[in-house]
């Protein structure tokens, strides 16, 4: 080989050499060969074509061109190598683009991707240069010039809080002060006030002992005379014991005696009979007597038939209690010459049926609406209720009330006597069926009711009785609801007590 193909082989081989070093320096190979993508930043940061791309902190590939924006930002095209080690590489779509700018070397953008879930499947960019408004946008690393003008932003906040802190310095140091002094006025009041306490607090603890002490004495001493009174008359304490013990038990034979006196039906009979006829005969002497103190014209003879008249009435009158403790009663005759009442020993169809007349008002209205029954003006009124059988255990109660008002109601309940003065009973009550509870021992009753399957109104009353038949009531409606109104009222009755 000539010397000029020499140098021409060298040449060429320099040259081939010289591409090389070319293609692996600037990545040549990986722009042209891998797929492009395009990222949004605000500023390039110093960084230029050719630039090292890492992924995850693994070279994929290298900055193919950089692109000032009408907008003064730039669009970035990165070449990424389809391959990395055998294994595909393939960015995910939320992944942070970072342009790292070292104080000295080479700046280079460094892609980091999020941390998947267990199980989930990141969404790729797809390969190719997608239109600004949809490329993904990268961020700038903070450079020492944001850094020093950020500090001096926040160094201005902070003279202005230090310049505000001087300004009201004063102010607060003087009301610091005055709060020490407060402070300090206010512990030496507690102090002295804590003082005083303890001291009655051992002045009482003293007078406390000292009663204590005396009682006690007065204890011991009582105890001692009790115990010696009581072993001096313990004979007599027997002697009193026994004669107490003995008149229990004559007392107790005496009751039994009585009992089965009044249980026999015989005897009732008798004294029924023998007490009617006591009234019979009291009531025809004294019309006798009436007769001659109205025909005598002596002043002695009148004044002791005055006395008889009196003493006369006054029998018939025991008479007559008695005979109504025993079930039976005078009925007067109905001629109108004062004849001799008759004896009957059952009560008369007057008794058949009870009347009660009830006035009632309610409170004002604390919450509007919602009760069918309570509307807002609930002024004076009226309600009548008939009981009939009222003596028998089993009664049917027939009422209305509100008399005279557009929201008049009816009552038609079955009543039955379960104890003294207890009754329940149940059926139509407020046109609403229901149930009803009523007792009543002495002067003092309570009652209730429930009615209104939709809307279950409940009411309570308390009664108190001032005369034989006027009695005072107290209570409250639809205490279930908000819509609840207390009800006062008098109530007049016939109905046997």
């Amino acid at each position: 080989m000539s010397k000029q193909a020499q140098v021409g082989a060298f040449a060429l081989a320099a040259l081939a050499l010289l591409f090389a070093f070319f293609y692996v320096i600037t990545d040549f190979g990986t722009r042209h060969s891998g797929y492009r993508i395009g990222v949004h930043f605000r500023s390039a940061a110093g960084l230029h074509s050719g630039a090292q791309v890492f992924f995850s902190g693994v070279t994929v590939g290298s900055v193919e061109s950089i692109k000032l924006l009408p907008d003064t930002t730039v669009d970035v095209i990165l070449a990424i190598k389809p391959h990395v080690g055998g294994q595909a590489v393939r960015i995910p779509s939320e992944s942070r683009f970072l342009i790292q700018a070292p104080l000295t070397g080479d700046p280079s953008l460094l892609i980091v991707p999020p941390r998947p879930e267990p199980g989930e499947q990141p969404e790729i960019i797809p390969p190719g240069i997608l239109p600004v408004s949809e490329q993904p946008q990268g961020t700038n690393t903070a450079t020492i010039a944001d850094l020093v003008t950020e500090g001096q932003g926040q160094l201005k906040v902070l003279n202005g809080v230090l310049a505000d802190v001087a300004k009201r310095e004063p102010k607060l140091l003087d009301e610091l002060q005055q709060t020490l002094e407060n402070t300090n006025a206010l512990t030496a009041t507690a102090s002295s006030a804590v003082a005083r306490l303890a001291a009655q607090s051992n002045d009482i603890a003293t007078e406390l002992q000292n009663n204590l002490t005396v009682a006690s004495g007065h204890i011991v001493s009582m105890t001692t005379t009790l115990d010696r009174t009581v072993r001096g008359n313990s004979n007599r304490l027997n002697e009193t014991l026994a004669q107490i013990q003995g008149t229990a038990t004559a007392l107790n034979s005496t009751m039994q005696i009585v009992a089965s006196i009044a249980n026999d039906p015989a005897f009732k009979g008798n004294v029924l009979a023998t007490t009617t006829n006591i009234a019979e005969a009291s009531a025809k002497l004294k019309k006798m007597a009436t007769d001659m103190e109205s025909i005598t014209g002596d002043p002695t003879t009148q004044r002791r038939l005055r006395d008889t008249i009196r003493n006369l009435d006054e029998t018939s009158q025991r008479a007559n209690s008695l005979l109504g403790a025993l079930g039976g009663h005078l009925r007067k005759s109905d001629r109108r010459d004062g004849g001799t009442p008759e004896p009957h020993g059952r009560r008369t169809a007057f008794s058949l049926v009870s009347a009660r007349v009830r006035i009632s008002g309610y409170a004002p209205e604390r919450v509007g609406g919602g009760s069918p029954l309570l509307g807002p003006s609930r002024g004076p009124n009226s309600s009548l209720a008939l009981r009939f059988l009222p003596n028998s255990p089993t009664q049917l109660v027939l009422g209305a009330n509100d008399l005279g008002s557009g929201t008049t109601t009816f009552d038609l309940a079955a009543v039955r006597r379960v104890g003294a003065g207890l009754y329940f009973g149940g059926g139509i009550l407020y046109s609403r069926l229901g149930v009803l509870g009523d007792y009543s021992r002495g002067s003092l009753g309570f009652s209730s009711k429930l009615y209104d399957v939709a809307r279950p109104m409940l009411d309570l009353s308390t009664k108190l009785r001032v005369a034989p038949n006027v009695r005072l009531f107290f209570g409250e409606r639809d205490i279930l609801h908000a819509q609840r109104r207390n009800v006062y009222g008098v109530e007049f009755t016939d109905a046997p007590r």
